[in-house]
């Protein structure tokens, strides 16, 4: 009976220990599982982590009224082209660069991404050779094992994040491009999704019609629509289907920009080839496929203007742009001026002068940052990215 009793005795404590013992083994976990995560964190994510607060530190102290350089180089062995184009990634706050001068041997068709909060740079994707450069059947043309990459090309200001389709759009040409590749009869839209980091051709017809090569393209977030600036006004609807021509313009010239105005839902003309201070506003109709209306705006005291970097400052309700100066004694110095579209005037930014050369088309206003960021450099140079914060008065 004793030897039964002592039996069941031990049985019962064995029992009563069972929870207090995998609450042990659970707390044990537990805290092996903080132990590793902290590691993994310390030595794992500690350089990204210091990074973006230095990051936001620099942004968050930027003296006014003056470029600070914020990354100098790049992930590779790629420069930046002076016949390229910039774009503003506003879903993910990054800088998206696509395009080549096709000139000097360069066969860049890849999409390159800077992100300003880790200040650095990534290739997304891979070069197409130009031994892959063809036709398709349809006389337009495509790169790529599978024919579904552009091909090097001038973008200019024809490259516009579309944040409905999350994709990077390029309505560019390839009519610089010594690629020895015959029975291109006609351009096509490409269409770069970030999801995938795949490249797509515009759905529907081919733009045959639309003059792709020197187009400047824009958002407009008033209307959820794609507007291009090349002999006349081109529109991309929310449909996203194809170009509908609304209007006729000589003012739509090569080497010119066309920014959107968030405040007054109107787009500028900035630059032309032959070098002019003039302005032009467009006012896009009501609906989409609606003619608008050209107004030429005051310029008092702008630069001559090709090329230029150019964007607007939500924050000042002003554009911002990289100039030359136009006086006697300045040759290749470019200066950073504002324009106000309520006072018709430019205005010289004093100390805020930078590098000669280097840089065109390459400007966005980061709505996050709230700062102009502006990309130079070229073969000579690496590639550089610089900020802008206008004074608040």
């Amino acid at each position: 009976m004793r030897h039964h009793t002592r039996r069941r005795r031990a049985h019962r404590d064995l029992h009563r220990s069972r929870p207090t013992t995998r609450k042990v083994v659970i707390a044990g976990v537990i805290v092996c599982a903080l132990i590793g995560a902290a590691i993994y964190w310390r030595y794992g994510h500690r350089s990204e982590q210091s990074r973006l607060i230095e990051s936001l530190a620099l942004f968050a102290n930027l003296p006014e009224n003056s470029w600070v350089p914020v990354a100098v180089g790049n992930d590779g062995n790629w420069t930046r082209q002076g016949h390229a184009g910039l774009a503003y990634d506003s879903k993910r706050g990054s800088l998206l660069i696509f395009g080549s001068d096709t000139h000097g041997g360069n066969w860049d068709n890849t999409v390159h991404e800077f992100s300003p909060l880790l200040r650095e740079w990534h290739t997304l994707g891979a070069i197409a050779g130009p031994e892959t450069y063809a036709a398709t059947s349809t006389g337009l043309p495509a790169a790529g094992a599978n024919g579904m990459q552009p091909w090097a090309m001038h973008t200019y200001d024809g490259i516009e994040y579309d944040p409905k389709l999350d994709a990077l759009i390029v309505a560019a040409a390839t009519d610089h491009n010594p690629a020895p590749v015959s029975g291109i009869t006609g351009q096509r839209t490409w269409i770069f999704e970030r999801a995938t980091a795949q490249w797509r051709p515009l759905d529907g017809d081919p733009e045959s019609k639309v003059r792709l090569f020197g187009a400047a393209l824009a958002y407009d977030g008033w209307r959820d629509t794609l507007v291009l600036c090349r002999e006349g006004i081109w529109e991309l609807g929310p449909k996203r289907t194809a170009w509908q021509q609304v209007a006729r313009a000589e003012r739509c010239d090569l080497h010119h920009n066309l920014v959107f105005n968030s405040d007054s839902g109107h787009f500028v003309v900035f630059g032309r080839y032959q070098a002019s201070a003039d302005l032009w506003e467009y006012i896009p109709g009501l609906t989409v496929g609606m003619k608008g209306e050209w107004k030429q705006l005051g310029a008092v005291d702008c630069p001559l203007m090709s090329g230029l970097p150019v964007a607007y400052d939500r924050n000042a309700h002003k554009f911002v742009l990289v100039a030359k100066l136009n006086r006697a004694g300045s040759k290749d110095e470019y200066g950073t001026f504002t324009y106000d579209p309520r006072a018709g005037r430019c205005t010289q930014i004093t100390g805020a002068n930078i590098d000669p050369g280097h840089m065109n088309f390459m400007m966005v206003w980061h709505a996050n940052l709230r700062v102009s960021l502006l990309v130079t450099g070229d073969w000579r140079q690496p590639t550089e990215v610089w900020a802008l914060r206008l004074a608040k008065r």
